[in-house]
């Protein structure tokens, strides 16, 4: 599965970072913020296998 860092804004949504976490085993990613630190972000789950996901999410985040 695919998470992104997503930042808001006035003309649409930026990129700002991207990692994949295993569907198979405990995983993790870091995701990294650039540029200009105000606004709002969010994290978009992608799952490109089509199979069905559980599991239990923790966000840690600091500046």
């Amino acid at each position: 599965m695919t998470l992104y860092l997503k930042k808001e804004g006035f003309f649409g949504d930026s990129d700002i970072d991207s990692g994949t976490v295993s569907s198979t085993e405990v995983d993790s990613v870091t995701l990294y913020q650039s540029g200009s630190g105000s606004g709002k972000y969010y994290i978009r789950f992608r799952n490109f296998t089509g199979s069905l996901f559980e599991g239990k999410v923790k966000i840690d985040y600091s500046w």
